[in-house]
């Protein structure tokens, strides 16, 4: 789906904004972590430990 790409970031190509899709399709949570913020407690970056 590039064209949605191009119509997203250079919608001055396109004189209309055309639906792409043949209906309506119903929103769904695609991105399920499987952890939640309090499992990131005390978690440090590579470059502030210290050997």
């Amino acid at each position: 789906m590039s064209i949605i790409f191009y119509m997203n970031y250079y919608p001055w190509l396109f004189k209309e904004r055309l639906n792409l899709y043949n209906k309506k399709y119903e929103r769904i949570p695609l991105l399920d972590l499987p952890f939640s913020y309090k499992d990131f407690d005390k978690v440090v970056f590579y470059d502030e430990i210290t050997i």
